[in-house]
């Protein structure tokens, strides 16, 4: 499988400079926290946070990435977490590798976990709560993983701004004169603020006339006036770069001295933060940079070749992300030309779509198949179907202004895409993915024929679509197209259990599940679909509990229109049969809605009414294993308030009899306590309402 460079420097633990403060209360109350499992390092810039728990950790194995903005795309955060501790995503969804990770039982430091805000990152690090035993967490801001519940159940130790804010005693350290007491007051201990008056006072600011400025003030006025002007311009223009090292910052400001410029400022103790110990990266302290990028006027030149560096050697998203802030649009969308390919087959759906959204429609106009990428990451990731249709439609219209770069591939991509999307208007979806089948070569013919077949099940013609299916499972190259692959297994399974063949359709719902934890989280569409057929072949065998699980997995992936309304109506099943009745009812009302709501929903009004027949009529089917005679006699007094001894000694039988009995019935029920078989033999007319 392809996949992009890996930036060293972000997973490399920031070093320690050998004259660093030693603080510890600090590291004893970060020992503290770690007892309960995650600790939470949350305080505002210039707190000192990630010097604090390197510090604690020095000496200690431990994993760190420093997560950045493009980290907004679970599969490249948590590549970087394995990369960071020596291991390798595998295939399979990303909290099976989660799981996998947190058994290697090293401290994982996630440093500036604020700038998370996608949904499915923040989903993916509230599972790592859970199950990393040792995780780290800096931010500025709490992370919005439900921390409260965390904090409830005892696995949150916090750190916080009050803990890190500098007591008298270590300002003076650092300050190494004027009046410790007063400069802490004023700065509430604030230790960002404390440096930069010790570097004021190095340069020869007076201790009693200390200034009122605000910071950024005394950062521009005071400490970098100080500087000498080599070294003041070569700090305010790499303030551009998130992370430096020589080569790039002589590209960018097109000198030949960096290396020496670098170590300069590590010797002048200005905030720079060394990342690795031999390949020269770092880093500016994040307030620092914030307040010394004020004073340069135009970054837009410095962006464009730092750009073109990262293109160069062979890191298209750093290079997309300078392009972007330099104005460099036509490079930006160059690279995403270059690169979609290679996110899209690595799930890297996030970072594509939030390019193609940030670029400039006019860059956009003659690049259909940038667009159509987009467009077909839009619908994997679940983003509303408007969405997928527009970009659907800017594809069309740049297929005009450049119809040498449109193929066959790219029209049965396009018709594929619009299929999926097009779930609540089925005869509409079902044409698209005619058209699909029509256009497709080799290397799209699965995926189209499995397209078709699910389209033909939505219509509720599931011969047609079991013969579609046999078509794309059939095509020489149905395996090596895991997408199709699995969406064909997962019809199949579906048409199986209405041809009453279970063992065959169990089989092909396992395997459409096990090609989909192989791909890991790349089309939520087909996640759905296989979890839906596992849920529907469960409730036909008669196990209740996988059945609603899968059911409620699938219905979590978020799909729309007339397939989410065959889950739901799925569902109400399910729940009808474990003797939820009220809960049968309200989820066929949910499907109803659904239904109402779609432009045609195919088969599905008609589905919706043989469900809601057999709810009316309690005829849900008979259990997976007939019950035997003795079996039935037992049944009947379950309703009673009677013990098991009492119902032995009623039909003349030992207890350990009626218990081997009882052990039965609820398996054959799928039932775990007698309440629910109750309910359940109530459900499928074996018992009269009880």
């Amino acid at each position: 499988m392809l996949d992009l460079p890996l930036i060293e420097s972000k997973i490399a633990r920031p070093l320690l400079r050998t004259d660093v403060l030693e603080r510890p209360r600090v590291t004893a109350a970060l020992e503290r926290a770690a007892k309960a499992g995650v600790v939470l390092v949350s305080a505002p810039t210039g707190y000192g946070k990630t010097v604090a728990v390197s510090a604690w950790l020095r000496n200690r194995p431990a994993a760190w990435v420093s997560v950045d903005e493009d980290d907004n795309d679970p599969l490249r955060l948590w590549r970087y977490a394995a990369a960071a501790l020596g291991a390798d995503l595998a295939s399979g969804p990303l909290e099976a590798n989660i799981d996998a990770l947190a058994e290697l039982d090293v401290p994982l430091v996630l440093e500036d976990v604020h700038v998370l805000t996608d949904r499915r990152c923040l989903a993916t690090l509230a599972h790592a709560t859970r199950v990393m035993p040792r995780l780290v967490l800096i931010s500025r801001r709490d992370p919005p993983i439900r921390i409260a519940r965390l904090r409830v159940q005892g696995g949150l130790g916090e750190v916080r701004a009050e803990t890190l804010a500098f007591s008298t005693e270590e300002a003076a350290y650092v300050l190494g004169g004027g009046d410790a007491t007063a400069i802490t007051e004023r700065t509430e201990g604030w230790p960002a603020a404390i440096y930069l008056v010790a570097l004021w006072l190095r340069n020869g600011g007076n201790p009693n006339t200390l200034p009122r400025h605000h910071l950024s003030e005394l950062v521009t006025t005071e400490v970098l006036a100080g500087l000498e002007a080599d070294l003041h311009d070569f700090l305010v223009r790499t303030s551009v770069l998130p992370r430096l090292s020589a080569p790039l910052c002589d590209h960018v400001l097109e000198i030949d001295d960096a290396a020496q410029c670098l170590q300069r400022l590590l010797d002048a103790n200005l905030f720079l933060v060394a990342l690795d110990d031999d390949a020269g990266w770092f880093r500016y302290h994040p307030l620092f940079r914030e307040l010394v990028r004020r004073e340069l006027p135009d970054p837009a030149p410095l962006h464009r070749r730092a750009a073109a560096w990262y293109d160069a050697h062979g890191h298209p998203e750093e290079a997309v992300e300078h392009a972007r802030a330099g104005g460099d649009h036509a490079l930006a969308a160059d690279l995403v030309d270059r690169h979609h390919i290679a996110l899209t087959r690595t799930g890297r759906t996030a970072t594509l779509l939030r390019w193609v959204r940030e670029l400039p429609e006019s860059e956009l106009a003659d690049r259909p198949v940038t667009l159509l990428a987009a467009a077909a990451a839009a619908g994997a990731t679940g983003r509303p179907p408007f969405e997928v249709e527009r970009l659907l439609a800017a594809s069309q219209r740049a297929r005009e202004a450049r119809p040498d770069a449109w193929t066959p591939f790219h029209e049965t991509m396009a018709a594929i895409t619009a299929a999926l999307a097009r779930d609540e208007n089925v005869p509409a979806a079902l044409a698209a993915a005619e058209s699909a089948v029509e256009h497709a070569d080799d290397d799209l013919a699965v995926g189209a024929l499995a397209t078709l077949a699910a389209m033909q099940l939505d219509t509720g013609d599931e011969p047609l679509a079991r013969r579609t299916c046999a078509r794309a499972l059939m095509h020489p190259t149905a395996e090596r197209r895991p997408h199709g692959f699995a969406s064909a297994l997962s019809t199949l399974a579906i048409t199986e259990v209405a041809a009453g063949r279970l063992p065959a359709a169990r089989e092909h719902a396992d395997q459409a599940l096990a090609v989909v934890r192989s791909m890991g989280n790349i089309d939520s569409r087909i996640d759905a679909r296989a979890h839906a057929a596992d849920a529907i072949v469960a409730r036909a065998e008669g196990r209740l509990g996988r059945a609603v699980r899968a059911a409620e997995a699938a219905l979590k992936l978020h799909p729309r229109g007339a397939f989410r309304a065959r889950i739901l109506l799925e569902l109400a099943q399910i729940r009808a049969a474990r003797g939820e009745l009220g809960r049968a009812e309200t989820t066929l009302d949910e499907a109803r809605t659904l239904i109402a709501d779609c432009e045609d929903a195919g088969g599905m009004p008609a589905l919706a009414e043989r469900v809601a027949g057999s709810l009316g009529a309690g005829t849900l089917g008979a259990p997976a294993e007939p019950l035997s005679p003795a079996e039935e006699l037992i049944l009947l007094q379950l309703p009673t308030s009677r013990s098991n001894t009492e119902i032995a000694a009623d039909l003349f039988l030992s207890p350990n009899t009626v218990k081997t009995h009882l052990k039965a019935i609820y398996r054959k029920l799928g039932a775990h306590s007698r309440t629910e078989a109750v309910h359940r033999a109530t459900a499928l007319g074996l018992l009269k309402n009880s």
